[in-house]
């Protein structure tokens, strides 16, 4: 007798949920979501959910478009038998626009959601379940040096190791920034991370700045624009320090073309930019040529952030985690795991899925 699970509804609602205080990076900065939320059913009764977090940045990708390419779906997945998850998920990947990352993510999550708990697995057992939890940085994002310095004391106190630091407009308030962050954790890993903001001569001056005070960073994420490949290239070569391509980094071809060169020497994955089944070939192809892998995402709930942990649970080849978006949220959205002390993502107790069901407040926000 066969006992294969059954898509029986599928429902779409966006959600914009403001957060506690914007998020200032050098390209912009968000005070609240702009994302969609996706719940499928099965024949059975199990619900599985799912969240796209659009980003502007990554192919030109919206809410609005996000929402139309999941709702395009819907009388194409309604009714499915799901065999073989793997192939039904590549099938489907295969009908909706690249571009549309978000998109492919939200309702990828949500099947595999479905999916694992059907079959009483958690979700990073059916990704390779090599590790039961991960350690996440915290961010400093674009603020001046003074609200810099108390974000870091506030850090240090959860017993973060690792801490990310906006940079990419001001070399002179970058550095300071920089520097008052290691006043309050000055043991701390840190990762600057420039989401485009600066040249290649702008970075590796920055980098100078830095050397001179004896700080190294462990990681240079996105100095240059994302077309700037050379600018990569050459802020790793002559600064002396690991660059990681994020925003140049959106798609299999992309990061394809990033590893025809020695350098960048690491890529950050991120489900919202192509979904969850092309960077699952992303991340095999960076172990392939023996890249330093770190995972992100944008702003996104918890729902979103902790399938990423599992994706990087699952695998356990990650060598940096940045999933911190759940604590620019004031109220909690999702009951299940989500970043805690010392940035820990404990998924130890997740039995099937993603181990995340909604919050009185996220039934208010959103009506499938």
């Amino acid at each position: 007798m066969r006992d294969f699970p059954v898509l029986s509804q599928v429902s779409i609602a966006r959600l914009n949920e403001p957060l506690n205080e914007p998020f200032p990076i050098s390209s912009g900065s968000q005070s609240a979501t702009s994302n969609v939320l996706v719940r499928v059913r099965l024949k059975d009764g199990t619900v599985g959910y799912g969240e796209g977090a659009p980003s502007t940045t990554f192919n030109g990708d919206s809410q609005d478009l996000t929402y139309l390419a999941l709702s395009e779906q819907i009388s194409f997945l309604e009714g499915k038998e799901i065999a073989d998850v793997g192939a039904f998920l590549k099938k489907l990947d295969s009908r909706m626009p690249p571009e549309r990352g978000a998109a492919r993510a939200a309702i990828q999550m949500a099947i595999l959601d479905a999916w694992t708990r059907f079959k009483k697995i958690p979700l990073r057992s059916f990704l390779g379940d090599a590790k039961k939890s991960v350690f996440s940085d915290v961010t400093v994002t674009l603020i001046s040096p003074e609200k810099s310095r108390l974000a870091a004391r506030k850090i240090a106190r959860l017993g973060v190791q690792t801490i990310k630091i906006k940079v990419g407009c001001d070399l002179d308030e970058d550095e300071k920034r920089v520097l008052a962050v290691l006043v309050e954790a000055p043991k701390a890993r840190l990762i600057i991370d420039a989401n485009q903001g600066y040249s290649a001569k702008k970075a590796l001056d920055f980098l100078m700045r830095l050397k001179k005070r004896g700080i190294l960073p462990a990681l240079f994420e996105q100095p240059v624009k994302r077309e700037d490949l050379d600018g990569l290239f050459d802020v790793e070569k002559y600064g002396g320090v690991s660059v990681c391509a994020d925003e140049s980094a959106y798609s299999f071809k992309a990061v394809q073309n990033l590893f025809r060169r020695p350098f960048p020497s690491a890529v950050n994955i991120k489900l919202m930019k192509c979904g969850i089944i092309e960077n699952i070939k992303i991340a095999d192809l960076a172990r392939k040529k023996g890249k330093i892998l770190m995972i992100g995402g944008n702003i996104e709930t918890a729902l979103a952030m902790t399938t990423s942990a599992h994706f990087a649970c699952g695998r356990g080849d990650f060598s940096f985690v940045d999933l911190d978006t759940p604590l620019w949220f004031s109220q909690k959205l999702w009951k299940g795991p989500s970043i805690g002390r010392k940035g820990l993502y404990d998924l130890s107790k997740v039995q099937s899925g993603l181990g995340m069901e909604p919050m009185p407040r996220l039934k208010k926000l959103v009506h499938f």
